[in-house]
């Protein structure tokens, strides 16, 4: 078969055409899945392949494994002088093999702040059902701590938190387990609200002391992180128990 004068002096433009074409579409396809897990382009429940929240240029980068971007929240809390901050909540769950492994609800605000110098609420107020509270700042203006709270089970206590996730849970049919631990880090600045819920089964450490102690690593891993002093953080994963000896 021949191929016509006209066709053939088409063909290298048209080359060059689909290879820019393929090019644009390489290149579309790498900044979706770079921003996929991004929180303010969140609309349904999507898996997170690369295991990152990302708020703007801030990237929390998560223990590896099977993560799901479930939802998002915004609300807003306010100064001591009434005035509103907008935050967003990320929620991220992570599944092995049909079985709750972690969770993280990740808020911070939608745009830097100025000049805060006192929040309306006290965010370390301790509460009856905390196991253990570290306060770094008892400041109203720069409030600061760690805290652990233990609860019955998973379900019933995100029905209680944020009923998008449990119904979630429940349509994946989730086992639910007892032992749950909450652990919370809050850091409020003048020019910054930053809050991380860390959601993990019991056995997920060896002992009470290591819970604390891997609590207790939470504020100078990610205190910069929300003063966007850093951009990108990477949470470890808790310390497993070692099996047991077997004979």
């Amino acid at each position: 078969m021949t191929t016509s004068p006209l066709l053939a002096g088409a063909l290298p433009r048209l080359a060059r055409l689909a290879a820019r074409a393929a090019c644009a579409t390489l290149a579309v396809v790498a900044a979706s899945g770079a921003r996929a897990t991004d929180v303010a382009d969140w609309h349904y429940a999507a898996p997170m392949p690369d295991s990152m929240l990302q708020f703007g240029s801030r990237r929390l980068y998560l223990p590896p494994g099977h993560w799901t971007l479930v939802t998002r929240g915004d609300f807003r809390t306010y100064t001591s002088h009434g005035a509103s901050v907008e935050v967003s909540t990320a929620w991220a769950v992570r599944i092995e093999d049909g079985r709750f492994r972690m969770a993280i609800a990740l808020s911070l605000p939608a745009q830097r702040l100025i000049g805060i110098n006192r929040w309306g609420a006290d965010a370390c107020e301790r509460t009856s059902d905390q196991i253990f509270q570290r306060t770094l700042s008892t400041s109203l203006a720069t409030p600061e701590c760690i805290s652990v709270v233990g609860s019955l089970g998973l379900m019933q206590y995100m029905r209680e938190r944020n009923f998008r996730v449990a119904e979630w849970f429940e349509t994946h049919k989730l086992e639910d387990i007892d032992g749950l631990v909450h652990i919370l880090y809050t850091k409020n600045y003048n020019t910054t609200f930053g809050r991380i819920s860390v959601l993990l089964p019991i056995q997920a450490f060896e002992s009470d002391a290591e819970l604390i102690r891997w609590a207790n690593t939470l504020p100078a891993l990610l205190g910069p992180f929300i003063d966007a002093d850093k951009d990108d953080v990477t949470l470890p994963e808790p310390t497993p128990p070692a099996p047991p000896d077997t004979p």
